[in-house]
């Protein structure tokens, strides 16, 4: 049969392959919003850092810090004049050109007159208007959901944020990890992962979709090691994850808070609730990024990639069974 009456593999598995292409919209999403925090972070950090210098150039050298000002409005307004060649008149672009630097030298003034919760609150509500809007005109309103559960998480989580910019590295790479781990379940399910496909040129169509379903059988396998190795360094009866409590969050019920602060060691029979609990609400310094979630990722993404792996082999091997063809060089996902 040829690929292109099947433009992705996920729609012969029927209800997993409705939620499979659930789970991906969610992370795109994921990734797409984390990439733009990344940037976002890492810039604001930079521009923070400029302008204390700045502050520092007006206070001791008034006429250097005065001259490097102005360098810099002029690199602004003259991209900013660069990028409106679409306006019609001159004044039009001469007013969009003015508003820009206005509102740049609001934004960089807030970095050092307000705290890094409230600045990153402000920007995420800009940021978000134009990203809404886009995807509503594009009809991608499950996208739009998606965003704005993911918004509303960001805003609520930018309110516990250290003071100053200093940790925008630490958060950035944790955000850089996500990115790479689930990128790499996004491949997996989109089959655009890295593979040998020497035996699969050699093998004529007909015989492809059971070479397929073995080596997707096999990749599976060792996925599936990968996520299981992940799950006990992280919740096995050794991990060091698995920490005594001793501020668990108030929000939580009182017998819970409790159990929490109380009930350590864990007995090698516990709940797999029971552990996850202990390593969420794992103490850690105020400020710095939870220990367990530079972790997480792997036992995440191993798990789909498991899961997706499973899933092309079984629609290979059903493929094998009906004696269909598949033609590798026609792309399928």
């Amino acid at each position: 049969m040829s690929t292109a009456e099947t433009p992705e593999l996920a729609d012969r598995l029927g209800w997993f392959g409705r939620i499979d292409r659930a789970i991906f919209r969610i992370e795109t999403v994921v990734v797409v919003s984390a990439l733009m925090v990344m940037s976002v972070v890492v810039f604001t950090d930079v521009v923070y850092q400029l302008m204390v210098t700045i502050e520092q150039d007006l206070v001791a050298r008034p006429g250097q810090g005065w001259t490097l000002v102005a360098v810099l409005l002029a690199f602004v307004g003259a991209m900013a004049w660069a990028a409106t060649p679409q306006l019609e008149s001159l004044a039009k672009r001469a007013g969009a050109t003015v508003g820009v630097l206005a509102g740049v030298i609001v934004l960089t003034s807030m970095l050092t007159w307000w705290d890094s919760s409230s600045v990153y609150r402000l920007l995420l509500v800009v940021l978000s208007i134009p990203v809404v809007l886009t995807l509503h005109k594009n009809v991608h309103r499950r996208y739009v959901i998606i965003y704005g559960v993911c918004a509303a998480i960001s805003f609520y989580a930018f309110g516990n944020l250290p003071t100053g910019y200093s940790w925008s590295q630490s958060y950035s790479l944790l955000l850089l990890l996500w990115v790479g781990f689930l990128g790499a379940s996004m491949a997996a399910r989109q089959r655009r992962h890295l593979k040998i496909d020497l035996a699969r040129k050699l093998l004529s169509p007909e015989k492809v979709p059971a070479f397929n379903a073995l080596s997707y059988l096999a990749a599976a396998v060792f996925s599936g090691m990968v996520f299981y190795l992940s799950y006990i360094y992280m919740f096995g009866p050794d991990s060091t994850y698995l920490t005594p409590i001793w501020d668990a969050a108030a929000w939580l019920p009182e017998s819970t808070r409790q159990e929490l602060m109380t009930g350590f060691p864990l007995p090698d029979d516990a709940s797999f609730y029971r552990r996850a609990m202990q390593v969420v609400f794992s103490p850690s310094e105020p400020g710095e990024v939870p220990d367990y979630l530079k972790v997480l990722a792997i036992p995440v993404s191993f798990f789909l990639i498991t899961v997706r792996f499973l899933g092309h082999s079984i629609v290979f091997a059903r493929m094998a069974a009906r004696h269909e063809s598949f033609d590798e060089s026609v792309e399928a996902h």
